[in-house]
């Protein structure tokens, strides 16, 4: 089972939501996961996220070397107007994938306490492998190798949720402490057609879909995410949210929403917010 659920969300968005959230808390199995839009602002910007997700994942690595499966597939989809090659896009995807999977092992102590890998679902690829004993193969990266933490990374959240489907039973009963960045944190929920909603992300990518009934991996019992809310997006969401949406997280950039394995949901604010008064 994945093991705690942090959710980022405005701290607007929070006064609205912190009912029916409360309530399906109480619902969800005993895990560990964190759903952020940001996770330069969400974990390194906010110091109080960072002690919860270091806490989580020295947890389930206990006294052994903290094992990251880096899952960057989002950020890998090709984008159809660029002017680049599709090899310059993969290059310059798989450079900044790697940069950003170095900010998470440093985080963790660096390659002496944070062994590595970087895993495509697309076709279960292994890159930079940095471990004493790495995984065979791409799908032993999230069994057999029992990764403490696994990291799905933002980018086309079509694309991700496509490279997902012969990879949603194992991404959800993977003991590993989850963390869904952006769309990652989008194919967390129940839902992933909210990612069609500001219009951001090309779902042309894949074959036609209908997403509205392409399932996320439903990590927050029925809850679905919004990422990169402001409010500027009121709006949209009022006008696009639906009933089987609900609980709706819209997810800022840098506050947190907590739904650990033992207790009760809280919202963890960006730094320096002040009060919940609107």
């Amino acid at each position: 089972m994945v093991r705690s659920l942090l959710l980022l969300s405005t701290v607007h968005a929070f006064q609205r939501q912190l009912r029916p959230l409360r309530a399906a808390s109480r619902c969800f199995a005993s895990r560990d996961a964190f759903l952020l839009s940001s996770f330069s602002e969400g974990v390194l910007g906010n110091a109080d996220v960072a002690a919860l997700l270091r806490e989580a994942v020295e947890e389930k690595a206990g006294d052994g070397t903290i094992k990251l499966a880096f899952i960057p597939t989002a950020s890998y989809a090709l984008r159809r107007t660029s002017v680049r090659t599709p090899g310059v896009q993969r290059q310059r995807s798989r450079r900044d994938a790697k940069q950003k999977r170095d900010r998470i092992v440093d985080f963790f102590g660096g390659p002496e306490r944070c062994e590595a890998v970087t895993l495509d679902l697309w076709d279960s690829s292994l890159k930079h492998v940095s471990a004493a004993a790495p995984p065979a193969a791409g799908a032993d990266a999230l069994g057999a190798w029992d990764p403490s933490l696994v990291v799905v990374d933002g980018g086309n959240t079509f694309w991700l949720r496509h490279c997902m489907e012969d990879w949603l039973a194992a991404l959800r009963d993977s003991a590993a402490v989850y963390v869904g960045v952006s769309a990652g944190s989008i194919c967390a929920g129940k839902h992933v057609d909210t990612a069609l909603w500001k219009g951001w992300d090309d779902p042309d990518v894949v074959e036609p879909t209908d997403w509205a009934a392409a399932p996320g991996l439903d990590l927050a019992d029925g809850t679905s995410f919004f990422p990169h809310y402001g409010d500027e997006w009121a709006g949209l969401v009022a006008e696009r949210r639906e009933p089987r949406h609900e609980p709706l997280v819209c997810l800022d950039e840098a506050g947190a929403f907590v739904v650990p394995k033992e207790g009760a949901a809280r919202y963890v604010p960006p730094p320096a917010t002040g009060d919940f008064n609107d």
